[in-house]
């Protein structure tokens, strides 16, 4: 379930990024207004800036863009495991507010 959200939230937040007037900034304000600690919003920050320079040099074909998107999400899964169940939370509550889940 939480790989589900998690790639729904990647795919939104760089859906967001390029299209929205509401910034990626803004989104991760949001979570910290919601309660996330620094350390989580930071971690989650840290993790789409890897996305943004990662994925265009996966983006060439689909075998390569399906393996750099299921490597990927295993690294999103551990960092949102790792991160305190208080920000797990305000995570879970972010995605099903927006709807992403």
């Amino acid at each position: 379930m939480i790989f589900k959200q998690f790639l729904l939230l990647s795919a939104c937040i760089a859906f967001l990024a390029v299209a929205a007037p509401i910034t990626v900034k803004d989104r991760f304000i949001e979570m910290q207004s919601s309660g996330m600690s620094d350390n989580g919003v930071q971690a989650l920050w840290d993790l789409v800036n890897k996305f943004k320079v990662e994925y265009p040099k996966h983006s060439r074909n689909k075998e390569t863009t399906d393996k750099f998107m299921a490597d990927f999400t295993v690294i999103a899964q551990n960092v949102v495991s790792s991160m305190s169940k208080e920000d797990q939370m305000v995570y879970r509550d972010y995605v099903k507010r927006h709807g992403l889940s």
